[in-house]
């Protein structure tokens, strides 16, 4: 059992707390360790350059490591005190965790949870989906949705009701699919549409507009996207 009391930090990342957040993938290589998270709304990588262990178990198997950490309150921390390397500590052939600059992350999923023991901090970025994983019928259907929203629902300066301005926001249809693809999540969709109501058309920041666009246009993406595998 750990010799000091579990304590653990939120890290502060572009991509919120969900309760489905799950681990997809991971990969460790000379260049260190990779994994990618994500949740119904976001896809993320994580990666360690430097790494000295990690571990991956069933949350059930550590109940022990998880107290003051859960999905509700975030998916990455950093574990202080009474984590694994704590507990690896009371084994005095454990020379690595005495090392002064040995920090503890923890990521947390539904099923799988990933101990890291690493030098540096991990750098945390979204993951992109390559347009070219939608096949060409599914891309179309993905413009023409997105061209959807942001007639019907987004709509900045009010002619949704004109049927003659139909493809008055067309020219934008490609920045948004190329935000979604790229592994932009749901704000920073809305940021988008934010940014070109007051750059190219001269409006105030509707951040309530935008942010109900994104999220259908989030949703579409989501509906059409290649189903991610989940971890076993």
């Amino acid at each position: 059992m750990p010799s000091a009391a579990h304590k653990c930090l939120v890290v502060q990342t572009s991509f919120p707390p969900d309760d489905d957040t799950d681990m997809e993938s991971l990969s460790f290589t000379s260049d260190g360790l990779s994994l990618t998270m994500g949740s119904s709304r976001w896809r993320a990588k994580v990666v360690f350059a430097q790494i000295y262990g990690f571990r991956v178990l069933d949350e059930l198997d550590m109940a022990e490591h998880l107290s003051g950490c859960c999905l509700a309150d975030g998916w990455l921390f950093e574990v202080t005190s009474g984590g694994w390397k704590d507990f690896e500590c009371t084994r005095p052939s454990f020379t690595t965790g005495r090392l002064s600059w040995i920090r503890e992350y923890l990521l947390l999923g539904r099923d799988e949870c990933v101990s890291v023991l690493t030098k540096e901090e991990p750098v945390v970025r979204a993951e992109v989906l390559s347009a070219s994983l939608l096949e060409s019928a599914t891309l179309s259907e993905l413009n023409t949705r997105i061209s959807e929203v942001l007639f019907y629902q987004w709509d900045p300066i009010g002619v949704s009701g004109m049927l003659n301005a139909r493809d008055e926001y067309d020219m934008y249809v490609p920045l948004v699919v190329g935000k979604l693809t790229g592994g932009a999540t749901q704000q920073e969709v809305a940021a988008l549409l934010d940014q070109i109501a007051s750059e190219r058309m001269g409006l105030l920041p509707d951040p309530v507009r935008a942010g109900r666009a994104a999220a259908s246009a989030y949703e579409w993406f989501e509906r059409l996207s290649p189903k991610r595998t989940q971890p076993t």
